[in-house]
């Protein structure tokens, strides 16, 4: 679980990232075409798009979290974002490393209040999915267990350990980065950035919600307990 420290250096660096691009940006976007140099800033925004997204993509991996889901959002948006950064980013929909099974097993037993044997015969060590915000492992219920919910063979999702801090800290720097971005004109003129950083935090924290998709999970089999597809 991340410590203060780890936090604070974590924002940290999702700011100090931000403000050198849009430095950067502002430097051969804006600046240079002003000064009649277009021509000289449009021969090379290919391969600055390209740099951008690699940098991006490696900090992205390097810190998980929400900063991975900006970058696989990122990486769908073929309809508005050049395929210089798509091409880049969209490994990000798999690249995201697994949290060791000695985490997840001391996570899982601190939520369910007792050993994990306790309650599985089998745990599939490797997990099944590795996501930004948590991980999915096939099991098997216990004999009591398996007879009192009429189920054996299951797939157990686990929160990352330090999850909840890691997006408080994250959605803290887009919600500053976005501040930023309001004051670009050439974003602002195009998006309201305050407005889609809220959406994606109102998204994600509904993501890490566990019981609330364990609710739409039940609905979705009530409402198509009756379709064999």
């Amino acid at each position: 679980m991340p410590d203060v420290a780890d936090t604070r250096a974590r924002y940290r660096r999702i700011l100090w990232f931000a403000a050198r691009q849009l430095a950067r940006t502002w430097w051969f976007e804006l600046f240079l075409p002003r000064v009649g140099l277009e021509r000289l800033a449009a021969r090379g925004r290919a391969e600055r798009m390209r740099r951008f997204a690699r940098r991006f993509h490696d900090l992205a991996v390097d810190l998980g979290g929400l900063v991975i889901k900006v970058g696989q959002f990122m990486s769908s948006r073929l309809d508005v974002l050049p395929p210089e950064i798509t091409k880049e980013l969209e490994g990000l929909q798999d690249e995201v490393p697994a949290v060791p099974f000695v985490d997840i097993r001391a996570l899982a037993e601190a939520e369910l209040g007792v050993p994990l044997d306790a309650a599985f015969a089998w745990v599939d060590e490797v997990p099944v999915a590795a996501a930004s915000l948590g991980q999915a492992h096939r099991a098997r219920l216990a004999g009591a267990v398996a007879d009192d919910i009429g189920l054996t063979d299951v797939v157990v999702k686990v929160q990352r350990p330090g999850i909840d801090r890691i997006v408080d800290v994250d959605l803290a720097a887009l919600r500053r980065v976005g501040r930023w971005l309001s004051h670009v004109r050439i974003v602002s003129d195009r998006v309201d950035m305050p407005h889609l950083v809220e959406e994606f935090a109102a998204t994600s924290l509904e993501e890490i919600d566990y019981l609330h998709e364990a609710a739409s999970a039940e609905r979705f089999a009530e409402n198509f307990a009756d379709d064999p597809r």
